[in-house]
């Protein structure tokens, strides 16, 4: 599990589009925090500050502890809104967590020990059909990423969902829960396909030179028997 991340925010009672506005003017983010059984809280964070979050990834993963006006709230993010143009942050949702809470969440997929693959040491190339997996954990306990082991995995192989460790206390959950989904491949290149293409032709002709030297080893054979072995 990640540290956990303190953020300072400032409590805002005037809602509505004019006031959100003013707070993106000013560099701020709108956020709302709820659950527990409390009432929501309406703040404002500094946007550089959540920018800076976003971007060092595994964002839904983490906890914070957002400090809004001097109290002190356990979070976790739930929901981000972006801006349709800009591709920029412009609301978000926190779900208030404690020690007890169970969380799902996405957690990243980090695939490890390339070095470690006949498949990729040829020349294939790693096809990574899922990026992360839905799981069930607790909220103290989430993971910041869950390995996928490389070792041994060779050209045209498979890595199944069954094939992954997950860490302790961590459950598959929703379509994630399938054994046999595929995670990942080693698939040939154009260059690869083309010199294994070769390779196998050269076995193919090598075989064929071979019975037709036995043939004509035979064809020799009955040319130089004699009428009295006949």
């Amino acid at each position: 599990m990640s540290e956990v991340i303190t953020l300072e925010a400032q409590s805002r009672s005037q809602l509505g589009t004019g006031p959100t506005r003013e707070l993106r003017r000013n560099s701020k983010l709108p956020i709302e925090i709820y659950g527990d059984g409390k009432e929501n809280i309406h703040a404002a964070l500094e946007k550089r500050v959540v920018d800076k979050a976003i971007e060092g990834g595994g964002f839904y993963t983490k906890l914070f502890d957002i400090n809004v006006d001097g109290k002190k709230e356990r979070v976790l993010p739930k929901q981000v809104e972006f801006h349709p143009v800009t591709d920029q942050p412009i609301h978000i949702d926190f779900i208030r967590v404690n020690k007890d809470s169970r969380v799902d969440v996405y957690v990243p997929l980090h695939f490890e020990n390339e070095a470690g693959s006949p498949g990729l040491k040829r020349g294939g190339v790693l096809n990574a059909v899922l990026h992360d997996l839905e799981v069930s954990c607790a909220a103290s306990a989430i993971p910041e990423f869950i390995t996928v082991d490389l070792t041994g995995l060779d050209m045209h192989h498979t890595i199944h969902l069954k094939d992954i460790k997950l860490p302790k206390g961590v459950e598959l959950i929703g379509r994630s829960g399938d054994p046999e989904m595929t995670i990942a491949t080693v698939m040939a290149t154009s260059s690869v396909r083309s010199e294994e293409a070769a390779a196998k032709g050269g076995e193919e002709g090598a075989a064929e030179g071979e019975g037709e030297t036995e043939a004509g080893t035979e064809a020799e054979a009955e040319a130089e028997k004699t009428p009295a072995e006949e």
